[in-house]
């Protein structure tokens, strides 16, 4: 079992970046996302 599984209801967050060094990148993706999903703004989540 993992998050990801579609039973479980888990989602899949676009990240936009080749690397996990760049998901701080300024204006990436990956970064809009985790803001998104620490301030509760589920719904701006980009999702892949």
């Amino acid at each position: 079992m993992i998050p990801t599984d579609v039973w479980f209801g888990g989602n899949l967050m676009e990240s936009g970046v080749s690397d996990h060094g760049a998901y701080w990148d300024e204006g990436s993706t990956a970064l809009w996302n985790q803001g998104a999903v620490i301030t509760a703004n589920y719904d701006r989540v980009e999702l892949e």
